[in-house]
């Protein structure tokens, strides 16, 4: 009978970079197995426990999510809100220029609403605000998506035309008109818009 030294061979399985990810996978399927973390862990280089400890954290953030932002025309944008979805967004700046809304996961409770409210770039990218929003003991220091936010890379605005076409947001009809009695003399004179 081959006896086959499950640490050892997970220990391999992680060292190797071509190996490490498919086998935290599997890791990952068995947990709801009975499995001895301490000896597992014990066995494992630095790396691959940080890499794990990492993921693991990754993974618990993520499911904490409570919505998601979906990407659409203006006209599902613009349909109302109720329990399943928010009201309708554009974003604006650097990275903008797209109208969606906010599907929800679930009823949100009154805290989650207040967090779309004052978080919407960070609910933009991860569903919820960053980790440092939810946290008690908040150092004070802005996220990335708070960042991006104070430097025009990313804003989220609330639908309304007056506001779109003043940003430039708004789609306008440009028609050019080649000029048919071209003039070498005169290059700038040659197209024009309106």
């Amino acid at each position: 009978m081959n006896n086959l030294d499950l640490n050892k061979y997970i220990k391999t399985q992680l060292d190797n970079n071509d190996t490490c990810k498919k086998c935290l996978q599997d890791i990952g399927k068995s947990f709801g197995q009975y499995t001895n973390y301490h000896d597992m862990l014990n066995s494992m280089n630095d790396d691959s426990i940080r890499e794990l400890y990492e993921a693991i954290t990754d993974v618990q953030f993520f499911r904490k999510r409570f919505t998601n932002f979906v990407t659409c025309s203006r006209e599902e944008a613009n349909k109302p809100a109720d329990d399943n979805r928010s009201i309708g967004f554009f974003t604006y700046g650097e990275y903008g220029g797209e109208y969606g809304y906010f599907k929800h996961l679930r009823k949100l409770t009154d805290y989650e609403e207040e967090w779309l409210e004052e978080y919407k770039e960070c609910c933009y990218y991860s569903g919820q605000p960053c980790a440092r929003w939810q946290d008690d003991e908040n150092t004070g220091e802005d996220c990335e998506c708070i960042l991006g936010r104070e430097q025009c890379s990313l804003i989220l605005y609330e639908l309304n035309e007056q506001h779109e076409k003043e940003l430039g947001v708004w789609k306008q009809e440009i028609i050019w008109y080649l000029d048919t009695n071209y003039n070498i003399d005169e290059p700038e004179q040659r197209f024009f818009f309106t």
